[in-house]
């Protein structure tokens, strides 16, 4: 079979990966979308297995307080020192937000890479 090789090929993966999922929820807004899906798939993951992740959320909720607490339950458990996650985009702030929750930003190597400049 002769198969022309202008064609691409492209893998669908299930789901994001952790690292872009604590990516996608740095910031003050609520997440959506697949950013959504992934934080509360990751949060039932984690039901039973850390103190500050008591019950199993629904994922498909419209409550904006209940996506703001599956998200600061998400970052106290990024935060804690037993699970020693560390990815070098996201730099604590020193402050604690919403339901005591530490708040991440987004280190200067990204912020320089997803910056959009436009000409005018």
């Amino acid at each position: 079979m002769n198969v022309p090789s202008r064609i691409v090929y492209i893998i669908k993966r299930d789901g994001m990966t952790n690292k872009e999922m604590f990516i996608g929820i740095v910031g003050q807004g609520v997440p959506k979308g697949e950013v959504k899906a992934a934080m509360f798939a990751f949060h039932n993951k984690w039901v039973g297995k850390t103190p500050h992740i008591t019950k199993v959320e629904n994922p498909n909720t419209f409550c904006g307080s209940c996506i703001q607490r599956v998200k600061a339950n998400v970052w106290k458990l990024y935060h804690t020192d037993a699970y020693r996650w560390s990815y070098e985009e996201l730099i604590f702030s020193g402050t604690l937000g919403l339901h005591n929750a530490p708040v991440y930003k987004l280190s200067q190597e990204v912020m320089k890479q997803t910056i959009i400049r436009r000409s005018n």
